[in-house]
């Protein structure tokens, strides 16, 4: 366990490289510079901007500058920001993502992992037919697509919860349902699929062929195994979530990470982008190290590469 733990913390240290700098380099060919506003700012003052952040120096030398900074965790400061450091914004604007993300992922599991049992369980009836067309509809519609549509049906139209912004506990609803559509129908999709893969097998036959009552069959033996996917799916979901609010985030004015990517984007904020994207990345790698680990914990039978050797 320890050696692929290590073995996997140094590939992800790899990835991160990667990522830092295809990021780095991305981000500097955008043409035009953090300084280029509407209003031209005299030569002078460019020059200091520019001599300030080092982005008078090679590009080269910059990006050296920036792994170098990278080592000790500092995203280096934000352009647009003045008074701020992306690892500040980060701090300030992750739990507001992560919290929103959270919710949406739990409200995808608790919700789909019953509904692909019991489309499972009823295959070819009614209750699969309406469970198919379902996830179907969440998975061709886009999730700011949803998250207009509810916006406008349930704040606008029924003023039941509020329109945007964020602070109080109703203010998550909408976008948490707004981000919940496609996991919680690929989930589905997932469940169900392997529920009738895992009802297919020979101890299932057997089990039932013994005379065990179907209930301990379905919630002993099939439920345990079918789930197993879910768990291999649960951190890229999680980081897609994520990446997903993004846009969710600006439609709902919501201070998360995604308005500052994009704000980063618009503004040529090449430290922003870069952190926020880094950032990201770093999530990605985290959580499937968690799953890897929690997928042999449900099930022991399962061997990670190192103790597979043994």
């Amino acid at each position: 366990m320890i050696k692929y733990i290590f073995k996997r913390f140094i590939l992800g240290i790899i990835v991160l490289w990667v990522v830092a700098s295809l990021t780095f380099f991305l981000a500097h060919a955008i043409p035009g510079g953090p300084f280029d506003f509407e209003k031209q700012l005299p030569e002078e003052i460019l020059n200091n901007l520019n001599a300030k952040y080092n982005l008078d120096k090679p590009v080269t030398q910059q990006y050296v500058q920036y792994m170098k900074d990278l080592l000790r965790g500092d995203f280096g400061p934000s352009f647009r920001y003045s008074t701020e450091t992306v690892n500040e914004i980060i701090a300030r604007a992750f739990p507001v993502s992560a919290t929103i993300g959270v919710l949406a992922l739990t409200l995808a599991i608790m919700l789909g992992i019953p509904a692909g049992i019991i489309a499972a369980l009823k295959q070819n009836k009614w209750q699969d037919d309406i469970t198919m067309v379902a996830t179907t509809l969440l998975i061709s519609v886009p999730n700011f697509v949803l998250a207009t549509l509810l916006m406008y049906v349930f704040a606008y139209k029924l003023r039941l919860v509020p329109a945007a912004l964020w602070g109080m506990p109703s203010q998550a609803i909408l976008p948490t349902i707004a981000l919940t559509g496609y996991p919680l129908a690929y989930i589905t999709k997932l469940t169900r699929s392997s529920t009738l893969e895992v009802m297919g097998q020979d101890y299932i036959r057997t089990a039932k062929a013994k005379g065990m009552p179907s209930r301990i069959v379905i919630y002993v033996h099939a439920i345990k195994n079918s789930i197993l996917p879910i768990i291999t799916i649960l951190g890229p979901i999680f980081t897609s979530i994520l990446m997903g609010s993004l846009v969710v985030e600006k439609i709902f004015a919501i201070p998360g990470l995604g308005q500052h990517l994009i704000s980063g984007i618009l503004n040529r904020d090449y430290t922003v982008i870069m952190g926020i994207t880094i950032f990201y990345s770093f999530i990605l790698i985290i959580s499937l190290l968690i799953v890897d680990i929690a997928y042999v914990i449900v099930d022991p039978r399962i061997k990670l590469e190192g103790d597979a050797k043994r």
